[in-house]
């Protein structure tokens, strides 16, 4: 069952939160500034890990955290190099980044799943090609997904 609600994603209740990214993201602005605020091991975990195993678009990373497990959704190319803006976000690695979520969830158990409008800020695609994507790839489970359409900071979803 997918639901999509407006407000600030870190606020979420849901037990999992998923957000998109791109490979050696510095979580500056937009939700990634919010993820950073309210999650900072997690950033530093991610710079560590992309250093570590250099990610590419469709791939998914996990952090398991106190209270909430985070999984950045690699929808786009790295930046070529520091300062640049990533590359945009492409279909196909939507699309695979969600398969690697949806196996994460399924094994981990997850009673909830929380997920932001992949894709579609700094990665570029039209909210009306991620939708499908996501109605498609997470549509089936058997936990309540919320979609956070629209980014409220510090407002709680409904």
């Amino acid at each position: 069952m997918i639901r999509e609600v407006a407000g600030d994603i870190v606020l979420s209740e849901s037990e999992w939160i998923a957000h998109g990214v791109a490979p050696m993201d510095d979580f500056q602005s937009g939700l990634g500034a919010s993820m950073k605020q309210a999650f900072p091991e997690m950033a530093a975990a991610f710079i560590d890990y992309c250093k570590r195993l250099h990610p590419m678009p469709g791939d998914a990373w996990q952090w398991n955290g106190p209270g909430k497990k985070i999984v950045c959704l690699f929808t786009q190319q790295q930046a070529l190099k520091k300062g640049d803006k990533p590359g945009p976000a492409t279909v196909e690695a939507v699309e695979h980044a969600l398969a690697n979520l949806k196996k994460f969830v399924t094994k981990g158990k997850a009673r909830s799943l929380a997920l932001s409008k992949i894709a579609t800020g700094a990665g570029g695609l039209p909210w009306e090609k991620v939708k499908p994507v996501i109605e498609k790839s997470l549509g089936e489970l058997a936990i309540p997904v919320v979609v956070y359409t629209k980014h409220e900071p510090g407002v709680g979803a409904e």
